[in-house]
């Protein structure tokens, strides 16, 4: 019993050393400019339209992208409910924001959730996972909101009082 409960302990503290280690890397790499997305980075949307990494960021003056997966049943539901959602916001972009899932994985899942071509003609594919590492993202769904490109705010759910507040409050 007490070799099981030593081991438990072994394996949980090397787990939080080694992400401890990867957040240092993480933190010196990005100082020492071997951590750099730049205008060349491209992502794909499903209709295989190329778009960039500053484009997708600043758009518009304000963009909400929510970064998901199809395994992700939390992820799942705020889709459906961004398909529910029939109100837009005047100068707001919203991209969905597919990580690590290759094209037919998603292309099942918008099919399976029955999406709007709203939604559909939105949705990017990070198969890098570059917006992971950008945003230091540790659990999805997440939603980001950016002005011109700047994350002003970070959350796990959405509604309509919360976009009016993030980005009237930046104003």
């Amino acid at each position: 019993m007490k070799v099981k409960k030593i081991s438990k302990i072994i394996f949980i503290s090397l787990f939080f050393l080694s992400c401890n280690r990867e957040n240092e890397f993480y933190e010196y790499s990005k100082e020492n400019k071997f951590y750099e997305y730049n205008s060349e980075n491209q992502f794909y949307k499903l209709d295989d339209e190329k778009i960039s990494y500053d484009e997708l960021l600043s758009h518009s003056p304000y963009t909400i992208l929510f970064l998901w997966a199809s395994s992700c049943s939390y992820c799942l539901i705020e889709l459906k409910k961004a398909n529910r959602r029939k109100e837009s916001f005047k100068d707001v972009q919203f991209y969905y924001v597919n990580l690590g899932e290759n094209k037919y994985t998603v292309e099942k899942a918008v099919e399976l959730l029955k999406l709007s071509l709203n939604i559909k003609k939105n949705i990017v594919l990070d198969r890098e996972g570059i917006l992971i590492k950008e945003f230091n993202i540790v659990s999805i769904p997440t939603y980001l909101f950016l002005k011109d490109g700047n994350l002003l705010y970070k959350t796990h759910f959405i509604n309509r009082s919360l976009i009016e507040e993030i980005f009237k409050k930046d104003e």
